[in-house]
């Protein structure tokens, strides 16, 4: 059987650009009342849409500020994924 959390009430989407954007979300759906386990990120957290890279830009999803948005998931007893597509990206960077 999956975990009782995998089985909750979760939100996802494409296009929260940032992880304050994200974070803004989930306040709002607390100050609501709307139940939410889990909160996912799709791949636009990552560094020009390559695998295991976070977007470090001031203002998209820096280190520190999406540990610092997993900690009050966590604080709030509420789960953090991320979606990791096989998206490789075809440009140097």
């Amino acid at each position: 059987l999956p975990p009782l959390w995998g089985l909750g009430f979760h939100m996802c989407r494409w296009g929260y650009g940032s992880a304050a954007a994200t974070l803004a979300v989930v306040e709002r759906m607390r100050v609501e009342g709307v139940p939410q386990d889990v909160q996912w990120n799709d791949i636009d957290h990552m560094s020009h849409f390559r695998d295991f890279t976070l977007d470090e830009e001031p203002g998209k999803f820096p280190e520190g500020e999406v540990r610092a948005m997993v900690d009050d998931l966590h604080k709030h007893g509420q789960r953090y994924m991320m979606i990791i597509d096989c998206a490789v990206s075809s440009k140097e960077w």
